[in-house]
C-alpha cells in the first residue's frame, strides 16, 4: 500500500481519535462530584407575610439617600431608620452585641455556641440612590412611600439594598424566637455610604474587624439574583452568584501641543492627534480571555446547551471560536474582558481657536488577573505613536477583587440552599460588572459571594436605580426564608464529612 495511503489512514484515526476525547470531555464536563454539603436538620421558622412586609414598608420610608457631597447628606434619615429597626427587631436589640461604627454603620454580633469556629458575615448597605425629580410624575407610587399595593412593596431600596439588610434581619430575629442557637458566631454589617464608594463604611467596618484579627468563614452580599432568559441556551432560570468582581479604573489621556488661529492648523491638530489616539485604543480593546467564564458554564452542568459544553470542554480545540462568539455583543465581551469605555471628551474654547490641549477620559472595568498597573502600561504602549500623555483620574480606582472558589464548601451550600428555595433553576458564579461592598472583604475572607434571594420578574431588573423599584411580597417572603436557610447551613460546625 503506498505511503499515501498510511498518511490518510493516519489522519483519519488522529481526526477519529480527537472527536471521541472532545466528545468524552463534553459529556463529562460539569458533571465532577461536588464537596457534600452536609447540614445538620434546620429549624423550621414561620414567617408572617404581612409582618415582613410591613417592617421593609418601615425601613423604605426612611430615605437615607447617598450623595457624593456629604455634607448634603440627611444624616436624620439613617437616625430614623436605626430607630426603625430597633422598634422591629427588639430581640436582635435585646439578644446580639450592637456596634454603631463612624457614625452610621451597624454591626451586628450573635455569639456562637463554639469559639474555636471562624464566623460568617451577612452583608447589606443601609444607603440608597435618590429618586429623580424629573421622574416623580412617573412612579405608580411614590418612591420612599414604602406603599403596600397589590402585592408589592413599592420604594427605592426594596431591591438595592434594603430588602436584603432586613431579609437578613427577619432570618435572625425568627431564629432567636424559635430558639436556635448558631455553632458559629455569626455577623451582620450594614454600610452606610456603599452607593458613593463605601470609604466611610464597610470600609471601616472591615478595618474594625481585622483590627480584631477576624478571619470570616463566609461572607455574603449582595449581587446576582435568580433570573430567566439571560445565558443563552439555557431554558431554565439562572441564579447568578457573584464570586468576584471587577476593578475600577479611570485614566486621562491629553494631547498638547501649539494653539493658534483655526485659519492655520496643522496637518493633525491636538484635537485630531487625541482622536485618532482614542480611535486606535477602541479599535484594540484589552484581549478577551474565555477561561473566565469556563466556572459558570461547567457549574450550571447538565443545563448548558451541548454545544457550549463541548467547546468549554476542549478549550484547547474552540478558544478561538469561543471568543469570537463572545466578543460579538457588548454584553458577552465584558464576561471575559477588561473593558474600555471613553466617557468624557474635553478640547477647545471657539470654532476659530486651535486648542493647545484636549483630553479624554476613558473608564475600565478589570477583570481579575488583569492589574492597574497593566492596564496602564497597555493604555501606554498603544497610544505611544500619538505622544499622548496617560495618568490616572480620581483619587479612588481599586483592582479587581480576589475569585472564591465555586467548588468550595461554602459555595456548595450555597447552591444547596438556592436549589431548595428556588426549585429546578441552574446556579453560576460570575463576575459582577459593578462594584459591591464585598471586595473590601479579600483578605478577611476566601469564600465571599454576591448574591441577592430573589426571583426577578421581568420589569424588576431595569427598575434599580430607576423608576418603579418593588418587591413582591412574596419575594421577599422567600427571601426571608431563603436567608434563615443559608444562615443556618453556614452556621453548622460540619461543612463536609
Amino acid at each position: 500500500m503506498p505511503i499515501f495511503y498510511y498518511i490518510l489512514a493516519s489522519i483519519a484515526v488522529l481526526l477519529l481519535a480527537i472527536v471521541i476525547i472532545a466528545l468524552v470531555r463534553a459529556f463529562s464536563f460539569g458533571s465532577q462530584k461536588k464537596a457534600s454539603a452536609v447540614k445538620a436538620e434546620p429549624v423550621q421558622v414561620s414567617f408572617n407575610k404581612d409582618s415582613l412586609a410591613a417592617h421593609l414598608a418601615n425601613a423604605i420610608q426612611c430615605a437615607t439617600v447617598s450623595d457624593l457631597e456629604r455634607e448634603k447628606i440627611d444624616l436624620a434619615a439613617f437616625d430614623q431608620l436605626h430607630k426603625t429597626l430597633q422598634e422591629d427587631f427588639p430581640l436582635i436589640e435585646a439578644n446580639l452585641e450592637k456596634t454603631v461604627l463612624a457614625g452610621h454603620n451597624l454591626i451586628y454580633r450573635w455569639q456562637g455556641t463554639n469559639q474555636e469556629l471562624d464566623p460568617i458575615l451577612f452583608m447589606a448597605h443601609q444607603d440608597v440612590v435618590p429618586a429623580d425629580p424629573a421622574s416623580l410624575d412617573q412612579w405608580t407610587q411614590p418612591p420612599f412611600s414604602g406603599a403596600i399595593v397589590d402585592g408589592k412593596i413599592w420604594g427605592r431600596g426594596t431591591l438595592d439594598v434594603k430588602g436584603q439588610m432586613v431579609a437578613a434581619m427577619e432570618a435572625v430575629e425568627g431564629l432567636i424566637n424559635a430558639g436556635y442557637q448558631p455553632e458559629r458566631t455569626v455577623y451582620l454589617a450594614f454600610g452606610q455610604d456603599e452607593e458613593i464608594g463605601g470609604t466611610q463604611g464597610q470600609k471601616l467596618i472591615t478595618e474594625h474587624f481585622k483590627a480584631q484579627n477576624i478571619h470570616f468563614a463566609a461572607v455574603m452580599d449582595e449581587g446576582g439574583a435568580v433570573l430567566e432568559s439571560q445565558i443563552p441556551g439555557v431554558k431554565v432560570p439562572v441564579a447568578l452568584v457573584g464570586n468576584c468582581e471587577k476593578g475600577y479604573l479611570t485614566l486621562e489621556i491629553k494631547a498638547s501641543g501649539s494653539g493658534g488661529h483655526s485659519s492655520m492648523p496643522p496637518a493633525v491638530t491636538t484635537i485630531g492627534r487625541l482622536a485618532r489616539g482614542i480611535a486606535y485604543l477602541e479599535n484594540n480593546p484589552i484581549p478577551g480571555i474565555p477561561h473566565r467564564v469556563q466556572p459558570m458554564f461547567e457549574t450550571m452542568g447538565k443545563h448548558t446547551p451541548f454545544l457550549m459544553r463541548l467547546a468549554f470542554a476542549n478549550m484547547w480545540l474552540f478558544n478561538g471560536y469561543l471568543k469570537k462568539r463572545f466578543e460579538s455583543a457588548p454584553r458577552m465581551a465584558a464576561m471575559i474582558r477588561t473593558t474600555t469605555a471613553v466617557t468624557i471628551i474635553n478640547g477647545g474654547v471657539k470654532d476659530n481657536v486651535l486648542p493647545s490641549e484636549a483630553s479624554a477620559f476613558v473608564n475600565f472595568r478589570l477583570s481579575p488577573g488583569d492589574t492597574i498597573e497593566s492596564v496602564i502600561e497597555f493604555v501606554k504602549y498603544l497610544v505611544k505613536p500619538f505622544d499622548l500623555e496617560v495618568k490616572i483620574s480620581g483619587e479612588h480606582p481599586w483592582e479587581a477583587s480576589g475569585v472564591s472558589d465555586p467548588n468550595s464548601p461554602a459555595f456548595d451550600h450555597l447552591v444547596a440552599c438556592i436549589k431548595d428555595t428556588f426549585g429546578d433553576v441552574a446556579v453560576a458564579p460570575y463576575t459582577v460588572m459593578g462594584a459591591t461592598d464585598a471586595r473590601y472583604y479579600n483578605e478577611l475572607s476566601e469564600n465571599v459571594f454576591r448574591f441577592s434571594p430573589i426571583k426577578m420578574e421581568g420589569d424588576q431588573l431595569g427598575s434599580v436605580h430607576n423608576i418603579n423599584e418593588y418587591i413582591t411580597v412574596d419575594q421577599f417572603h422567600q427571601a426571608v426564608a431563603f436567608m434563615s436557610a443559608m444562615l443556618q447551613r453556614w452556621a453548622q460546625a460540619r461543612w463536609v464529612e
